[in-house]
């Protein structure tokens, strides 16, 4: 809001200004009028100096730099005029321009081409920039050269200026032509990432010079200039405008650093259109020159046949940088997806690994090591399912053997003792049993074992005969020797049950039979 406000009042005074100049030049004459209006024309290069050089204190990086160098074109244009206005008034009047005012009006619009070029620092994409910037250049320099030969040059003949010093004078104009087409071009095709209001301002200016300096040049090769005209009050509104786009500016604090902006150009579309635009400009130009012969025409024709062939060699470094940029991109994707197969695999290996432990101790004792009471359910489940299987014949002998005062043992060697007592035995009961025997820990000092295939409950009974005479030896735990009983019931199937829990339990009460017949025996269902 406050921005607004300010520069609301400083067009509000530029419009003051204004009128009072010309007011100024229209209603006196003599000296007074030629004080007036050099101190005018003074007031309105201080404004802008002052204006920029309080830019140029406030702001910092890539703006300061801008103001910076519109602040220098402001010091070449005050010199320029210092010049002029020696010329004028004290050394005899003038019959064209100076030529050190040419020099120093050439350097302040170098200067502001500098100023701009700067800004595409603050741009990421800068092939893009190029890209625009030749577009504009061929059409500009096609432009220029047409106005040059068809109109400029035929009035300078007609003035009987020289060749030279019409090329010289038409410098400082067409340099202004070129900036105005940039920004204007810019400002059409919405690719401006500057401020808007400052982008205007500067357009305005430059503008102003622009028409005050071509309306200048042929009233000065006419002989029809007159000093202290209304051109010195487009010249000043135009110098006052660049003052107050440095006053926006600071206030605005726009912030464009370095490869911080986007430049949307698409470059690459409308080929056929660019094609044709580019054949045309070559084609014009040439005709122009084989016409004329003018020495212009040909340097322009030969600047965009330059600009052209740099553009097709500037795409096709560009795409091949794209090329090789992808091949690095796919290059560092190929190894990143390796990397994350070879990762993942990894993951699955170990997952895999964790699954199938998991599963082992869903299904083992933890301390033994061998089957537990769910996969000793699992395996009566799957017997009594296949017996069930139409055609299929199974039986099988299961075998309940339970240590005697297990819990004694626990109580007076310590439970460490007795775990590694359980460890012994199982590992003595995986011995006397046949391999393909399923041997679960029931619970505590329980343990199951099935038998599959048996025939006859004598084969079973020599089976626990060769059990029990192997267990008479005694085991050696913690360097102490123990002796155990342990009481054993079986049940066979299907002539016991056919269920597997009273199967199970019909062995259990086997077990039970054998400890009440004075433990360390053996009983049948």
């Amino acid at each position: 809001m406050k921005e607004t406000i300010y520069i609301r009042n400083a067009l509000f005074g530029l419009a003051v200004f204004v009128i009072i100049f010309c007011g100024w030049i229209l209603t006196l004459d003599g000296e007074i009028k030629a004080l007036g209006v050099s101190a005018m024309a003074a007031a309105a290069i201080v404004f802008t100096f002052l204006m920029q050089l309080l830019a140029v204190k406030r702001t910092e990086g890539l703006q300061r730099r801008f103001i910076g160098l519109l602040l220098l074109a402001t010091i070449f244009y005050a010199a320029a005029e210092v010049v002029w206005f020696y010329e004028e008034k004290l050394a005899g009047g003038l019959d064209s321009v100076p030529l050190w005012s040419n020099i120093l009006y050439i350097l302040n619009l170098l200067s502001y081409i500098a100023a701009f070029s700067l800004l595409t620092f603050a741009i990421k994409n800068r092939y893009q920039v190029i890209y625009f910037a030749i577009d504009i250049l061929i059409i500009y320099f096609s432009v220029t050269a047409i106005l040059w030969v068809y109109w400029l040059h035929p009035l300078y003949e007609e003035a009987g200026v020289a060749y030279g010093l019409g090329i010289t004078s038409f410098i400082y104009p067409a340099l202004e032509l070129l900036l105005l087409f940039a920004l204007s071009a810019t400002m059409f095709l919405k690719k401006y990432f500057f401020p808007l209001k400052t982008m205007l301002l500067l357009i305005c200016s430059i503008a102003l010079f622009f028409i005050s300096d071509c309306i200048h040049l042929l009233a000065l090769y006419y002989d029809r200039f007159e000093p202290n005209s209304l051109l010195e009050v487009m010249w000043s509104s135009a110098i006052v405008l660049q003052g107050i786009a440095a006053l926006q500016l600071y206030l605005k604090r726009s912030s464009f650093r370095r490869g911080e902006n986007i430049f949307y150009y698409e470059a690459g579309s409308y080929p056929v259109a660019r094609s044709v635009v580019n054949i045309g400009n070559i084609l014009i130009l040439f005709l122009i020159f084989s016409t004329s012969q003018d020495s212009t025409a040909g340097a322009g024709l030969l600047i965009i046949i330059f600009l052209v062939y740099s553009r097709q060699l500037l795409a096709s470094s560009h795409l091949n940088q794209m090329t090789l940029s992808y091949q690095e991109l796919a290059r560092d994707l190929e190894n990143q997806v390796d990397k994350r197969t070879e990762e993942l695999s990894r993951k699955n290996a170990e997952l895999e690994k964790s699954s199938s432990r998991l599963k082992y101790m869903a299904l083992h004792d933890q301390l033994t090591d061998i089957w537990n009471r769910r996969a000793l359910e699992g395996r009566l489940k799957t017997l009594f399912e296949k017996s069930l299987e139409e055609g299929k014949k199974v039986e099988f002998a299961l075998i309940f053997i339970d240590i005697d005062k297990f819990k004694e043992i626990n109580d007076r060697l310590g439970h460490s003792y007795g775990d590694e007592l359980l460890i012994e035995f199982t590992r003595r009961v995986k011995q006397e049993f046949p391999p393909d025997a399923f041997i679960a820990r029931q619970s505590g000092d329980e343990f199951v074992v099935i038998l599959e295939g048996c025939q006859s409950k004598k084969e079973i009974e020599s089976l626990i005969q060769k059990f029990f005479k192997a267990n008479e030896k005694g085991y050696s735990i913690y360097g102490e020797e123990v002796n155990i009983t342990f009481s054993l019931g079986a049940s066979f199937f299907p002539e016991d049950s056919r269920n597997a829990n009273e199967l199970l339990q019909a062995a259990d009460m086997a077990m039970y039979a054998a400890k009440q017949h004075g433990k360390n025996n053996y009983q049948f269902h």
